[in-house]
Parts: C-alpha cells; sequence; structure tokens
C-alpha cells in the first residue's frame, strides 16, 4: 500500500512496484533443483536493465544518440545495475532465525568456479546465499513458504505451499 499521496501509487512508483513484482514473478519461475542462487539474482538485474530500458531509465541501443554499449547485455557486464539492487534476493534462516553465513555462503565455495561467474561481481557482494537449490530447500514468498520438489514420475519440478 502506498504512503502518501492519498494511499495511491503515482506513475512513476506504479512502475517500479509493477518492475518489482516482475522480477520477483520470474525469479520464481525458474526455481528448480540444481539451478544456483547467483542465476536467480541474476535474472532479477536482468528483468530490472530491461525493466529500466522500457521505463526510459537507461538507454536502449534504439535511443536516439545510443548504440550497442547500452544493449542489456552490456549494461549487466558494467555491473551498473548493482547501484539500483545492491542487496541479494533473500538470505537464509538459522536456528535461531539468524542468517548462518558459513552455512550460505562459505568462504571457499566450490560451487563457484573461476571463470563460470555469471553477470557482474557486484551483484553478489550482498548475496547470503551462494550455493545451488536442492530438493527440500524452503523458498518464502509473501510469507507463504514453498518446499523445492521434483515430481518423481516426470522429473518434474514442483513448488509446493505445504498445508498449515
Amino acid at each position: 500500500m502506498p504512503i502518501g499521496n492519498g494511499g495511491k501509487f503515482t506513475p512513476e512508483a506504479k512502475a517500479i512496484y509493477t518492475l518489482v513484482h516482475e522480477m520477483q514473478r520470474l525469479s520464481f519461475e525458474a526455481i528448480r533443483p540444481g539451478l544456483h542462487w547467483d542465476a536467480i539474482q541474476l535474472i532479477c538485474h536482468q528483468t530490472l536493465v530491461r525493466g529500466f530500458q522500457k521505463l526510459g531509465i537507461f538507454k536502449s541501443p534504439n535511443s536516439p544518440g545510443s548504440g550497442s554499449w547500452n544493449s542489456e547485455e552490456a549494461i549487466i557486464v558494467s555491473g551498473v545495475s548493482a547501484a539500483f539492487f545492491p542487496h541479494g534476493v533473500g538470505h537464509s534462516l538459522g536456528m535461531d532465525v539468524h542468517d548462518v553465513p558459513s552455512a550460505s555462503k562459505p568462504l571457499v565455495n566450490p560451487t563457484i568456479r573461476k571463470g563460470q561467474e555469471v553477470g557482474h561481481p557486484d551483484f553478489y557482494t550482498y548475496l547470503r546465499l551462494r550455493l545451488p537449490l536442492e530438493v527440500g530447500m524452503v523458498v518464502v514468498s509473501n510469507l507463504s513458504p514453498i518446499v523445492v520438489t521434483v515430481e518423481e514420475s516426470r522429473g518434474l519440478i514442483r513448488l509446493h505451499k505445504p498445508d498449515r
């Protein structure tokens, strides 16, 4: 719910809210066992860049006086979107409802191999989970838990909301 402006979104605020919602939707659609959480972070940055280009916040290659240096790929490689989205997507919870960085973002991380990083290093500075998703992990959206599972008979990925 917007604060101020009589409880209504300004057109600009609504556009940003819609973009953030799209980032969330595409992230949840991509969740599956084995996908590295870095890929979810990259999806968010790609969605942000495309959205900013549509809104005119970032130029696109077709903008007047622009060129390939304003392509989505060039903007991603530059890392400039981290200035608008510096935090990470999600974080882990421990037994005492606090982050457990040693478990979720280990100093020695064999799941991230040199030369295979995606996006720009600035995207991951504050990302608190840097591991592949696994069957049985719980992802929370709007305070509703979703368990990452595999439908055994077909090998399809399901997001399952447990009964309360």
